[in-house]
């Protein structure tokens, strides 16, 4: 009874496991600076590109929960959220797809200390941000603030 389970986990394990993620990040504004944090040279997601603190989202963690704790593990500031920007979506290969949620946050204390996944921080203004050499949905989120 039931065999054609066993048939399709068979099926799905050769074809690779498919995963489906929730990321949060966090546009954190500091009076009129925000920060924009260089991705490692060892990333293996856009090595060197501009980011925002953020990530993954644990099972069972609710999105703001995950939020503040990537903010901190990434750049070991404290926040407060101020509200949802966008949602985005993608395909980060053929078997992951990223759902993600950017947020407005206020810098609340700390100084930025970098996690490994990151390589240098930049406290830019609105205007620097959607004038400079950023990527589109850097600048996309940044209009919707």
């Amino acid at each position: 009874m039931f065999d054609f389970l066993k048939k399709r986990d068979l099926v799905s394990a050769l074809k690779g496991k498919r995963q489906f993620l929730i990321a949060a990040k966090a546009i954190v504004r500091k009076g009129e600076k925000f920060l924009i944090l260089q991705r490692s040279e060892t990333d293996l997601y856009e090595a060197g590109g501009a980011d925002f603190p953020g990530g993954k989202i644990e099972f069972g963690e609710k999105i703001e929960e995950g939020l503040l704790r990537e903010v901190m593990e990434e750049s070991n500031l404290e926040v407060d959220i101020v509200r949802p920007v966008r949602t985005w979506s993608f395909m980060k290969n053929e078997n992951t797809q990223l759902f993600g949620v950017t947020f407005l946050v206020d810098y609340k204390g700390g100084e930025v200390k970098l996690s490994w996944e990151h390589s240098a921080f930049k406290w830019l203004s609105f205007d620097e941000i959607l004038n400079g050499d950023f990527p589109e949905w850097i600048k996309k989120d940044f209009r919707l603030i």
